[in-house]
């Protein structure tokens, strides 16, 4: 079963699907990868590059032919990339200096005129040539590798398969099932209650990692086809972040794991930034249609807070040419479009603001911080103001309870619940507020803040910080002090960080999409790390990453 499962997904994805699990088998079998296209002009034939266990560089050109064959006319349509793969040498930092081997890949078979065609060039390569060699991987090598990595780990009892095959069902459009993907990702790396009576060995944990790396994208095919980006995102980064906890629950000590975790990063910006491009090109912003116009906002949000980071991404040397020009437009055009449609936009909007605060020179992004924090005090202190539920309820349970005179659904999860819970997220916009120094803005809120409810959830592990859902826990809710200097706030805002994973504070990229899909875990310790990284402060300067 697993191999018609791998088949199935070799058999319909591209390229780029294909490419970053690719990466990780190659991890997995101890190359160190060096690099992983973005599939620009500049590629020169070489898609990715790594260097095996013998020290030996490799290059490799990624071709996608899901369910047919690399053709005669295929093979002699690549022939430039291919030449530029073998004659040309690998240009890379950190890559050693000798003759790399070249790989020609692709997930369809490979008719037999090809495969005599690279066998006549790998012979036919002199001493002086760059490549020392040319080689094929085709469908039945995936499928193997893949089959490798499945066996004895993938789910076998019947509830995780359940759940397997319920991820396969779907059609891939909206979001993903996150409950469902954390299932999945908690059996097949140890992160439940039950796998804790055995510690298993660091080769047993790497393999782990290694397995799920490749499930993930399985599991996530159909939301691949439909070219579902913010899924694709998700899923990469949930498998990060639960790497990062296995790695941290059981004590793994491996150079690979930041090897594995590297990878999946890339492919949820890479995703992102291909989203945004979609988004910024379009012409028309606004609903299409009559269905739309209960969710627009907050899919809008959504949509600007992805802009907004992938601005971010672009400004760190590998900036996709004129987006960056065209999220800046877009922002300053649309970005008071957004809405706080219930305390888990807050990130959302954070992120916007951290991008306005660079773009805009005007006082805008201040203006939309100090409302931001306003309306998060005032809604969740005052019952006769606009309901605030709380952050773990995502915007198709808001809207659903909302409109549910319009949408009449078959059960309402919000029925009876509290309006207006205490705040997860009034001290960080505070202290953000602090660290802009609008201390005008912070001194008129304050006797309302100082009244207010406070919440804030503590796994009881560090290492389940980074997961979905906790089966231990704490939840203190708590009341700010009467008073406080404005130096004690300042102080506080610049904080260090305590409890997050040291893996995630030194990845401030994947940290801004965990909290964008997880806004419950971002705590104020997690804001600040944030803030360090995107937000510009009056008292310490720009961001890192500004």
């Amino acid at each position: 079963m697993l191999a018609r499962l791998i088949e199935a997904w070799t058999d319909s994805v591209s390229e780029r699907a294909y490419q970053a699990p690719f990466c990780q088998m190659l991890v997995h079998q101890g190359h160190r990868i060096l690099h992983s296209t973005r599939h620009s002009a500049l590629e020169f034939g070489k898609d990715v590059v790594s260097v095996d266990p013998n020290g030996i560089p490799c290059a490799y050109q990624l071709k996608g032919h899901p369910g047919r064959r690399l053709t005669k006319s295929d093979y002699a349509a690549s022939l430039t990339q291919i030449q530029e793969l073998v004659y040309q040498p690998i240009l890379y930092p950190g890559v050693p200096q000798t003759r790399h081997r070249a790989y020609l890949v692709t997930n369809g078979e490979v008719e037999e005129e090809v495969q005599v065609a690279v066998s006549s060039l790998s012979q036919n390569l002199g001493p002086n040539v760059a490549a020392r060699s040319l080689e094929l991987i085709s469908r039945g090598t995936f499928i193997r590798w893949g089959v490798d990595l499945a066996e004895g780990l993938w789910p076998t009892g019947m509830a995780d398969l359940t759940v397997l095959f319920s991820l396969l069902a779907k059609s891939g459009l909206g979001s993903v099932p996150l409950e469902q993907l954390d299932q999945m990702l908690r059996s097949t790396l140890g992160l439940t209650e039950e796998s804790v009576q055995k510690t298993p060995s660091d080769a047993e944990i790497e393999r782990r990692i290694a397995s799920a790396s490749l499930l993930v994208p399985v599991a996530l095919r159909n939301f691949s086809l439909r070219e579902n980006h913010w899924a694709v995102a998700t899923g990469w980064c949930m498998y990060a972040a639960y790497a990062v906890s296995a790695a941290e629950r059981f004590g793994l000590q491996s150079k690979r794991l930041e090897q594995f975790v590297d990878i999946a990063e890339k492919a949820a910006t890479d995703a992102l930034r291909v989203l945004a491009t979609e988004i910024v090109s379009r012409g028309n912003v606004g609903p299409v249609s009559f269905a739309e116009v209960v969710y627009f906002r907050t899919r809008h949000t959504l949509l600007c807070s992805i802009v907004a980071l992938v601005w971010f991404f672009d400004q760190q040397g590998d900036a996709e040419d004129g987006l960056a020009r065209d999220i800046e437009g877009y922002l300053r055009e649309h970005g008071d479009e957004i809405e706080l449609w219930g305390e888990a936009a807050v990130p959302q909007i954070l992120m916007v603001i951290w991008c306005l605060a660079e773009i805009d020179p005007t006082p805008r992004a201040d203006g939309m911080l100090a409302s931001l924090l306003n309306a998060a005090v005032t809604r969740s202190m005052n019952p006769r103001s606009a309901a605030l539920y709380g952050v773990h309820y995502d915007a198709e349970t808001v809207l659903t309870h909302v409109h549910a005179d319009i949408l009449r659904p078959a059960s309402d999860p919000l029925e009876g619940e509290d309006a207006h819970p205490p705040s997860s997220f009034a001290e960080a916009l505070l202290q953000i507020a602090a660290r802009r120094n609008l201390k005008r803005t912070c001194k008129a809120i304050w006797n309302e803040y100082s009244h207010l409810q406070l919440r804030r959830l503590q796994p009881a592990e560090r290492w389940q910080s980074c997961l979905y859902r906790t089966e231990t826990g704490d939840e203190y809710v708590y009341r700010p002090p009467k008073r406080a200097s404005w130096s004690q706030l300042v102080e506080q805002a610049h904080g260090t960080a305590k409890d997050l994973l040291d893996e995630f504070q030194s990845r401030p990229i994947l940290l801004a999409i965990f909290a964008l899909i997880f806004p419950h875990r971002a705590t104020t310790e997690v804001i600040r790390i944030l803030a360090d990284n995107f937000h510009s402060s009056w008292a310490r300067g720009g961001g890192r990453l500004t």
